[in-house]
């Protein structure tokens, strides 16, 4: 019994570490295309382009 829970806490703490890697790369390459975005659009593309998605990330919040 005792293997048994350190197989499902293994399996877990796995999990657990690919998510947090998934995440942390997606975080990164979120921040990346931001700063890219930026550049290409200037001040005001930028913030017209933010404006664009308070409503999609806004709703993205609660249905998600």
């Amino acid at each position: 019994m005792n293997s048994k829970v350190f197989e499902v806490a293994e399996a877990g703490v796995r999990g657990g570490l690919f998510l947090f890697a998934g995440n942390t790369v997606a975080t990164v390459i979120l921040a990346v295309g931001s700063i890219v975005i930026a550049r290409l659009l200037g001040p005001e593309g930028y913030g017209l382009y933010s404006v664009c998605l308070i409503v999609p990330f806004f709703v993205c919040g609660f249905w998600c």
